[in-house]
């Protein structure tokens, strides 16, 4: 299994499981129980702040921004952190009835509480809780999620665009003592939706995680592979590639190229049933770097429209291209033009990806030259020791 070749000296967070019988109705239960936390960060050390988070999802998100970052923090000052997805927040809340939430707070008793993305009623109401109790907030956001726009797809506007899900985030972000942002643009951004809103931004935005891989998964196959990795809210962006894209796997059949996640395969490229294939998503994110690692890809695509919500984006697929030994071609617009340097990557105009994908793919010693370059400037500029470091100033601003 290649996850399991991941390095065993990586301790990820443990999950706790939630006892089943927990919800029956006859099942007698322990008071404390309904407060178990899904996941647990801690260290031996002992002596530093309580963290409560709430994350929409305990997803790449949570890995990235908060278990790697934190599980670092802890080693260094002891903290703890203590954390429930909003689902299960919300589910919990109903199944044990008022009181649940200032239940939560006072049996845990957070130094700060957490909120990442979240857009329920359960979490905005958790939040009144610790304000109420003199407890500092903070709500950490990485998307424009107050203005949803048509090029990420029905599904991803009926999930994030409803107007109910947007005035929940908009409240809490109002009612936190600070916004945490991934990235500059985005501060700015939400300061244009909410005048007067106290928002604080990072620097790195997703570490570089080579030192989760073993260098042994990373293959480099027998064939020249073209990959994209990303979400189902990205199809508008992959399309810029697919006209290039059909061009090159017709004139060359030696020529592949696959997907990896939520991503549909565009409709242009079915055709080339041989020539193509789409990979799984991969919900655990270890899991998720190891089989990235594994698909021998040549190069990495990301495509991105020049757009108000693209522009607040972070480059993460520069950082997780580069740390799965994938060299990247990358669209020339400013997330990635600050950090895809001459010679660790190449950067493409809208009319230029097929001129630049030849020139790339018929000069092995810069894919293999411009990987090593990209890997170095991730390790100097996105470490997780740097994000850790990172974490705990923003966070420390509260406690």
């Amino acid at each position: 299994m290649k996850n399991q070749r991941l390095k065993a000296s990586y301790s990820a967070a443990r999950m706790l499981k939630f006892p089943k019988t927990l919800f029956g109705g006859d099942s007698k239960i322990e008071p404390a129980a309904q407060f178990l936390p899904e996941h647990v960060v801690s260290s031996e050390l002992a002596g530093g702040p309580d963290l409560l988070l709430i994350s929409e999802h305990l997803n790449a998100t949570y890995y990235l921004s908060f278990l790697f970052p934190v599980e670092q923090w802890a080693r260094r000052a002891g903290i703890k952190m203590s954390v429930f997805s909003q689902k299960e927040l919300a589910t919990r809340a109903r199944a044990f009835g008022q009181g649940f939430l200032e239940g939560l707070i006072s049996t845990v008793k957070p130094d700060l509480v957490v909120l990442s993305r979240c857009s329920t009623a359960e979490s905005l109401h958790l939040v009144e809780c610790a304000a109420s109790a003199g407890i500092p907030t903070l709500y950490h956001i990485d998307d424009d999620l107050l203005a949803i726009t048509d090029h990420l797809g029905d599904s991803i506007q009926k999930t994030h665009g409803r107007p109910d899900v947007v005035e929940i985030r908009r409240k809490a972000m109002r009612a936190v003592d600070l916004v945490y942002a991934s990235t500059n643009r985005l501060r700015s951004r939400l300061q244009e939706h909410l005048p007067g809103l106290e928002v604080i931004s990072g620097r790195i935005y997703a570490p570089f995680m080579r030192h989760l891989i073993e260098p042994s998964i990373i293959q480099q196959g027998p064939a020249v592979t073209i990959g994209y990795m990303g979400s189902k809210g990205h199809q508008a962006d992959l399309e810029l590639v697919v006209p290039a894209l059909d061009q090159l796997l017709k004139s060359n059949v030696n020529m592949r190229f696959e997907t990896f996640g939520t991503i549909k395969m565009p409709e242009q490229l079915l055709g080339y049933s041989k020539q193509i294939a789409a990979h799984s998503v991969k919900k655990d994110y270890l899991g998720f770097l190891a089989h990235l690692s594994s698909l021998g890809w040549s190069v990495g695509l990301a495509p991105l429209q020049d757009t108000v919500f693209n522009r607040c984006r972070a480059p993460t697929k520069f950082v997780e291209y580069t740390a799965c030994g994938i060299y990247t071609i990358a669209s020339d617009v400013m997330v990635y033009e600050e950090v895809v340097k001459p010679g660790s990557g190449r950067l493409a105009g809208p009319d230029q990806w097929k001129v630049v994908l030849e020139q790339t793919l018929n000069d092995a010693a810069e894919i293999k030259e411009g990987r090593l370059s990209a890997e170095q400037y991730c390790r100097e500029n996105f470490s997780l020791q740097a994000l850790s470091l990172q974490i705990e100033d923003i966070f420390g601003a509260l406690l």
